[in-house]
C-alpha cells in the first residue's frame, strides 16, 4: 500500500499522535527509527503498522515480517513522512504500536 496524500485518515491519525492527550486516549503511540522499533518489539509491544519512505530508507524489512503482515507495511513519500516524523534522523521509518 502507498500513502501519498496527507489528507489520508491514517496519517490524521498518525498526526494526531504526537499530542499526549491523543495516545493516552488511543492506546497508541508512535516509534521513529529502526533501533527504537526493535526495542519495543522485544518488549512485547504489538505492533500495528511500519509506515515507510522508500526514498530515505533503505533498511531490509524482512526483520518486520515475523512481528508484522505484510500488508499492514505502507510506504508513504518523503513530503508526508516529514510531516508526521519528530525526529531529523530516523533511516526513513515509523511504527505505530
Amino acid at each position: 500500500m502507498i500513502i501519498s496524500s496527507l489528507k489520508n485518515n491514517l496519517i490524521k491519525f498518525i498526526y494526531k499522535l504526537k499530542k499526549k492527550k491523543y495516545r493516552i486516549s488511543t492506546n497508541f503511540f508512535l516509534v521513529e527509527g529502526e533501533k527504537e522499533i526493535l526495542l519495543a518489539l522485544k518488549a512485547n509491544f504489538v505492533l500495528k503498522y511500519v509506515l515507510v519512505c522508500k526514498d530515505i530508507c533503505n533498511l531490509n524489512l524482512e526483520n518486520y515480517y515475523k512481528y508484522i503482515n505484510i500488508k499492514k507495511i505502507i510506504n508513504i513519500n518523503k513530503l508526508i513522512f516529514k510531516k508526521i516524523a519528530y525526529r531529523k534522523k530516523t533511516g526513513g521509518i515509523l511504527a505505530i504500536f
